[in-house]
C-alpha cells in the first residue's frame, strides 16, 4: 500500500511542478507523448531512488537535482533560467504545502506518513490550480528573470533555506520546537548572507562603472593630446606669420587687419586645449566626445572651464553620467546651427556644472514634472523621462543641488540646468 501512496505523491508533485512551469513562461501545457515519456521516467527514477535509498537527506537532495534536470531538458532554456524558475516553483510548493499541513496537523498523527502526502498534495494542486486561474504568473518570472543580482540572490538562498526546513520536517518531525528554532536561524543565516552579497554586488558594481569609463573615455584624452600636437606645430607657423607682417603690410590698418585674423584662428586652435586642464581627464574626454558628436550633427558645443582645478566629494564616473545626461538632453532638445553651452565652475569644495539650451519657457507644471519618471519634451522614440528623472535621484542621493531656469541668449530662450555636488 505505501508503494501506491509512493508513486501517486510522486504523481502529484510532477503535476504541480509542470503546472506552474507552464504558466511561469507563459506555454501551454499540453498533454503529448513527450510530456507522458518524461512524467514515466521520472516516475520509474524517483521511485527506484527511494527503494534504494529509502528516507534521508541524500534521497531528498538527488529528488531536487532529478527535478531540475528534467525541467532543463524538457523546457530547454539556459541553466542559470532554469534554476531561477526551479527555486521560485520550490519555494512557492513549499510555501503552500507548510499552510496545508498547518491545517492538517490537528487532525492528523503523522504529517510526514504517504497517506498523509497524498491528502497535502491533493490539496495543494488545488490550490495550485485556484491561484493559476486567477493570477498572472508569467508575469512574477519575468520580474525576477529581469530582476538585479540582489533579488536572485534572495531568491536562491530562500531555495536552500526552504529545502532544509522541508526535510527537517519529512526526516525530524518529532522534535517540533527544534524545527522551529531551526527555521528561525535560517531566516537570519539568509537575511546575513544576502546583506552580505549585496554589499559586494554594489562594490562590485561600482568597480565595473569605473573601469568601464576609463576603457572608453581614456582613448579619447590620447587624441585630445595628439590634436594638440598637431595644432602646436600650426601655432609656430602662424606666429612666425604675424612676426612678417610688418614687413608685408606698407600701412597701420592693413596690419591690424591681419593681426586681428591670424589671432582669431589661433583661438580657434587653441580651444581643445582648454580641456586638457581640467584635473578630470575622463570627464574631459567626455565632453571632447560630445563636442566631436555635436559637430557631426551640425550643432555647436561651446564648453568653459572657469575653474581648471575642480573639485568633488561625487566620484568621477557619477561626474560622467551627470554631464552625459545633461548633453545628451540638450542635443535632443535642439537642432542643427544651434548653440549648447556647458559651464564648470567651483563654488567653495562644490563643482557646479552647467547647460543651456534652446528650450521651452519654464511653467509650473513643466517644472513640476520635469524630473518625474516618464515625462519627456523630447521625441516619442526610445525611452522617454528616464534620463531627468536618473540625474535628479543622482543630485539628490550626494546632496546636491538642481535648478533649472529660463535666460534669453541673442534673442533666443534657452533652457538653463544648474547642478552644483
Amino acid at each position: 500500500m505505501d508503494y501506491v501512496l509512493t508513486i501517486i505523491n510522486l504523481f502529484l508533485e510532477f503535476w504541480l511542478t509542470a503546472i506552474l512551469v507552464h504558466k511561469l513562461i507563459n506555454r501551454k501545457l499540453v498533454i503529448n507523448k513527450r510530456l507522458l515519456l518524461i512524467l514515466v521516467f521520472y516516475l520509474i527514477f524517483d521511485f527506484s531512488l527511494q527503494l534504494i535509498l529509502s528516507h534521508g537527506y541524500v534521497l531528498y537532495l538527488l529528488l531536487q537535482l532529478a527535478s531540475l534536470v528534467l525541467i532543463w531538458v524538457f523546457f530547454k532554456i539556459a541553466v542559470y533560467r532554469c534554476i531561477m524558475l526551479y527555486s521560485l516553483i520550490y519555494v512557492s510548493l513549499v510555501s503552500v504545502q507548510f499552510l496545508v499541513i498547518s491545517v492538517l496537523m490537528p487532525f492528523v498523527p503523522n504529517v510526514s506518513s504517504s497517506a498523509t502526502g497524498v491528502i497535502g498534495n491533493s490539496l495543494t494542486l488545488v490550490c495550485v490550480l485556484i491561484v493559476c486561474t486567477f493570477l498572472p504568473l508569467h508575469k512574477v518570472y519575468n520580474i525576477v528573470d529581469e530582476s538585479n543580482f540582489t533579488v536572485k540572490s534572495f531568491l536562491i538562498t530562500g531555495y536552500i533555506a526552504f529545502m532544509f526546513i522541508n526535510t527537517r520536517f519529512q526526516f525530524e518531525t518529532s522534535d517540533y520546537l527544534t524545527n522551529i528554532m531551526l527555521i528561525g536561524i535560517a531566516v537570519i543565516v539568509i537575511v546575513f548572507v544576502n546583506i552580505n552579497m549585496f554589499y559586494i554586488n554594489s562594490k562590485l558594481i561600482v568597480q565595473e562603472k569605473i573601469i568601464t569609463a576609463h576603457n572608453e573615455y581614456l582613448p579619447v584624452i590620447n587624441d585630445v593630446i595628439s590634436q594638440v600636437r598637431s595644432i602646436q606645430h600650426d601655432f609656430s607657423n602662424q606666429i612666425q606669420t604675424i612676426a612678417s607682417m610688418p614687413f608685408v603690410y606698407d600701412n597701420f590698418e592693413d596690419i591690424s587687419t591681419a593681426i586681428l585674423e591670424h589671432t582669431h584662428m589661433l583661438t580657434i586652435m587653441t580651444y581643445p586645449s582648454k580641456l586638457l586642464s581640467i584635473n578630470y581627464k575622463l570627464l574631459a574626454a567626455l565632453v571632447y566626445s560630445k563636442a566631436a558628436l555635436a559637430k557631426e550633427a551640425n550643432k555647436n558645443l561651446d564648453y568653459n572651464v572657469k575653474t581648471p582645478m575642480l573639485e568633488s566629494k561625487v566620484p568621477e564616473h557619477i561626474l560622467i553620467e551627470i554631464v552625459g545626461i545633461l548633453l545628451d538632453n540638450a542635443f535632443e532638445a535642439t537642432k542643427e546651427n544651434d548653440n549648447i553651452y556647458l559651464i564648470f565652475d567651483q563654488i567653495g569644495d562644490k563643482m557646479v556644472i552647467i547647460t543651456k539650451n534652446v528650450g521651452p519657457d519654464l511653467t509650473p507644471e513643466f517644472s513640476r514634472n520635469m524630473f518625474t519618471l516618464g515625462f519627456s519634451t523630447k521625441s516619442l522614440t526610445g525611452e522617454r523621462g528616464i534620463g531627468m528623472y536618473k540625474l535628479k535621484n543622482i543630485v539628490q542621493d550626494y546632496k546636491g543641488d538642481l535648478t533649472i531656469t529660463n535666460e534669453i541668449i541673442d534673442s533666443k530662450t534657452f533652457l538653463c540646468f544648474e547642478i552644483v555636488v
